[in-house]
């Protein structure tokens, strides 16, 4: 439609197999290009049923360059040829890329099975991918640093990612059916985005730790079984609305991380919902229908969710939380059961042997189970080490008034 509307707005003319069009507009039997300052932009390619394109480097003398046109109505092409020697893009193994090779432009709808994306490709255009139906396996360079919006949409075969993604890039893949795991990394801002019906995702794990501010929702994730978002991730000063996190109809997933400085988190229809871990600085946390909940990793002294809860269900709920805090005098009120972080060996209370034990699991001479883990995760970075150790140390010899 934008390419008639054109046609309607300039007249001009056609040159050898072409006929007068506009002032501006040109049009090969191949293309419809747009005149501006002596350059010709590619508006339309009119063979929509091509398996190869070949665009010219220059036509009737001027140079051409690739507009907002992305060739993403031609179905069934799977490779980009460049005739002629161009200053302004460039065609590598079938995809065609800007002048300098460090931005994909597009990639073929058709072309089939896994692609790696060149070392030195710092951005992938919105919609670069999308519609495409055969890719199944993509690796990412370290690069990379930005991915547009809807790069991917409706990539319906792509299973497997190599790399991570940036941050700000969690919407480019929507409709990505057959995708099965994505990790998110980098130090960009993360700022109201969702995945949304990727029904074969199993895992998501965002590895960013600076400036995410906004709103995060993540929905309608039939096979979403982790969800990890970082842990010390920072709000930006400057954040005017509130962050609100949405973790709804996820009826596989099973450990969920919150994030850190969210305002409002609701969580709900998570029916396999077994593991929660909530930051220290989270405010307002609503849970629904999540009747496996059975182990709460609580950095906050802040007492959520067991109102909530069916009475049934809290005999089987264990709380990790700060020693000698409000959420343990609460806990032992409602005769839930209640664990300190620093309590390697489940004796409930912190002493130098909780330190041997932690520093033998480091060294490998003894394991430690997944509740263990977490209550030895007396920093909150996520795993455990010897800093763990040492805090637990200190806190013994009263050195540190506080863990977890």
């Amino acid at each position: 439609m934008k390419h008639i509307m054109l046609s309607l707005l300039f007249s001009g003319i056609i040159l050898g197999n072409i006929s007068a069009i506009s002032t501006n507009a040109v049009e090969s039997q191949d293309f419809e290009f747009r005149e501006e300052n002596g350059i010709l932009y590619i508006e339309d390619y009119l063979n929509k049923t091509s398996s190869e394109i070949t665009i010219p480097a220059q036509f009737n003398g001027m140079p051409v360059a690739l507009g907002e046109y992305q060739f993403e109505d031609c179905p069934n092409v799977s490779a980009f040829h460049v005739e002629g020697s161009s200053n302004l893009f460039t065609a590598l193994e079938g995809v065609l890329f800007t002048e300098s090779g460090n931005t994909l432009f597009r990639y073929p709808t058709a072309k089939e099975g896994a692609y790696e994306v060149p070392e030195g490709v710092n951005t992938i255009l919105a919609y670069a991918f999308s519609n495409n139906n055969a890719l199944t396996e993509l690796t990412l360079p370290e690069s990379v640093a930005t991915i547009g919006v809807c790069a991917f949409e409706n990539c319906t075969t792509l299973q497997r990612i190599n790399g991570t993604v940036p941050a700000e890039s969690s919407s480019a893949f929507s409709g990505c059916q057959s995708l099965t795991e994505l990790q998110i990394s980098g130090e960009a801002k993360l700022f109201n985005f969702g995945f949304r019906e990727l029904p074969s995702l199993r895992s998501i794990v965002m590895q960013t730790k600076r400036n995410m501010f906004g709103s995060t929702i993540v929905t309608d994730m039939s096979s979403l079984e982790t969800l990890f978002f970082p842990s010390g991730c920072d709000v930006l000063e400057e954040k005017s609305t509130p962050l609100r996190v949405s973790v709804t109809n996820c009826p596989k997933l099973s450990e969920l991380r919150l994030p850190e400085n969210a305002d409002e988190v609701n969580v709900g229809d998570c029916e396999s919902l077994q593991t929660l871990i909530v930051p220290s600085s989270s405010k307002d946390i609503t849970i629904q229908t999540c009747p496996e909940l059975s182990l709460v990793v609580n950095h906050s002294d802040k007492y959520y969710f067991i109102d909530q809860m069916d009475e049934n269900k809290k005999s089987n709920l264990t709380v990790i939380g700060q020693p000698e805090g409000r959420v343990q005098s609460l806990c032992e009120e409602n005769h839930l059961k209640f664990r300190c972080f620093g309590d390697v060996t489940y004796n409930n209370s912190i002493e130098l042997m909780d330190v041997i034990s932690l520093n033998k699991n480091l060294l490998g001479i003894n394991s430690l189970d997944k509740e263990t883990i977490f209550a030895a995760d007396v920093n909150a970075d996520g795993s455990v080490d010897s800093s763990d150790s040492l805090l637990i140390l200190r806190y013994t010899v009263h050195l540190e008034d506080k863990l977890g």
